[in-house]
């Protein structure tokens, strides 16, 4: 049996918007292949499609072949390489005219890792019966956890030379019910960018709503509250280069904008996302 995983890229243009990626994942015995394609990563509460695909070689119309589709499935081969297992199957056909199949599924999950099978096997005199199964993983983010995010703390409005070079900081402020040490520090990004330097240091205060800002006064200038930030730098000119790419244009002097940040909290199972957000003022003159 071989086995592969190959990178299906132009699968995103079909896909749902909440695929990060698209892979397909292939086994292949004697003349019969199977393939699974699955998303990488699932936002909660989405529906994304599972496609699948088996075909036996030189197949013709009178050929008779079997497919089924499970979910979370422990499974073995038998002796004469039929596929076995006690789980039910979310589709199942054991009697197929034809020497291949090819189908989607539409699924909605709960936050978890779950892994899906698919077989295929030949039902006949010419080829013999036996199965080929193929597994494929797929993992259902969290719902993320909106954060207090502050750039430039004790600063508002928050601005932003277009050609100033040096640092900028930035804050995830805790709170009585937010601990900034539970944060995963490699996982932070600030629009696209990831910090240079981190500290944690009582330096500002939570600013409400957390999400939801507009204005360029939608922000803090507030002082030390008791408890402890995560607090961090990055280059400033990397943040405008990244501003300028989501924009997907030149930013325009004295424009506000929404700066997104992303980032997980610490949990070796299914590390819990975090999002925050505030917002700068661009200065396109020196």
């Amino acid at each position: 049996m071989s086995w592969g995983k190959i990178p299906l890229l132009l699968f995103l243009l079909l896909c749902s918007a909440s695929w990060s990626m698209a892979a397909t994942y292939t086994a292949c015995r004697e003349q019969i292949c199977t393939m699974i394609t699955v998303p990488d990563q699932v936002l909660p509460g989405e529906a994304f499609e599972v496609l699948v695909e088996g075909y036996l070689e030189d197949a013709t119309a009178w050929d008779v072949t079997a497919y089924g589709f499970y979910q979370d499935a422990p499974w073995s081969y038998d002796d004469q390489g039929m596929f076995h297992t006690y789980s039910e199957p979310i589709d199942v056909k054991g009697f197929n005219w034809g020497g291949s199949v090819k189908k989607a599924y539409s699924l909605v999950l709960d936050p978890g890792e779950y892994t899906f099978t698919f077989i295929f096997g030949y039902r006949g005199w010419q080829h013999g019966y036996y199965d080929v199964a193929i597994d494929a993983p797929v993992k259902v983010a969290q719902q993320a956890l909106e954060v207090p995010f502050d750039i430039k703390p004790q600063s508002c409005p928050n601005p932003l030379n277009a050609v100033k070079k040096g640092l900028v900081s930035a804050a995830l402020t805790g709170s009585e019910t937010f601990d900034v040490s539970q944060v995963d520090i490699s996982s932070l990004r600030v629009a696209g960018v990831a910090p240079i330097h981190v500290a944690f240091e009582d330096v500002t205060a939570p600013y409400y709503p957390v999400s939801g800002k507009e204005g360029e006064l939608d922000c803090s200038d507030a002082g030390p509250d008791g408890y402890l930030d995560l607090v961090f730098k990055f280059r400033a000119q990397e943040l405008y280069a990244a501003l300028e790419a989501m924009q997907g244009r030149s930013l325009k002097d004295r424009e506000v904008l929404v700066v997104p940040l992303r980032g997980a909290l610490e949990d070796d199972a299914a590390p819990q996302p975090i999002m925050g957000e505030d917002v700068v003022r661009i200065l396109r003159k020196k």
